[in-house]
């Protein structure tokens, strides 16, 4: 009877992962340090392992439609738009492809291509963030047949630096 119950018990915790004090050896995730900071715009999130001291590192826009990775930042639109022919402008200046900027994102290694062949980008449209760093907006036409979309970056410069200063270095330690 008492080894049907502590197999019932262990069935329970694989497969629903329900796990209470009497199932032996439940899995528990490491403790966390987080650090939380908001600042106009955006967002920074970094939560370091207390054991291992690994760091993972979150840089995003309030409304989760821009984030930082990989030295770039991605400009989400619907993930079914294929984003290949869209048109930026920082702070009004003159229109400029996105794809102007593909030599320099392959440099930085930005993931740029997560789709397929048919919709590469997966609806992201990817800036370097050299290229932000003195801008206050950017309106981004994703495709032709839509109005553009501003965003702003009131707070990710600063952002940006305190990540650096907290340990977020070098940029692969930013998830998206």
């Amino acid at each position: 009877m008492r080894g049907t119950f502590l197999a019932a018990a262990a069935i329970c915790a694989v497969v629903t992962g329900c796990a209470g004090p009497h199932v032996p050896f439940t899995h528990r995730h490491p403790p966390t340090a987080r650090h939380r900071e908001e600042v106009g715009d955006w967002r920074l999130q970094i939560r370091r392992d207390k054991f291992t001291g690994e760091i993972a590192c979150r840089l995003f826009d309030r409304n989760h439609k821009a984030f930082f990775l990989g030295g770039a930042v991605a400009f989400r639109f619907h993930k079914d738009w294929n984003t290949g022919r869209a048109i930026y402008r920082l702070d009004g200046d003159a229109p400029r492809h996105w794809r102007e900027d593909l030599p320099e994102l392959i440099r930085i290694g930005a993931p740029f291509e997560r789709g397929g062949i048919d919709n590469p980008g997966q609806g992201l449209v990817w800036i370097p963030f050299r290229r932000l760093e003195g801008a206050n907006s950017i309106a981004i036409e994703a495709r032709p047949d839509r109005a553009p979309v501003t965003f702003h970056f009131r707070g990710l410069k600063g952002l940006y630096q305190t990540a650096i200063d907290q340990g977020c270095t070098p940029d692969s330690r930013f998830v998206g």
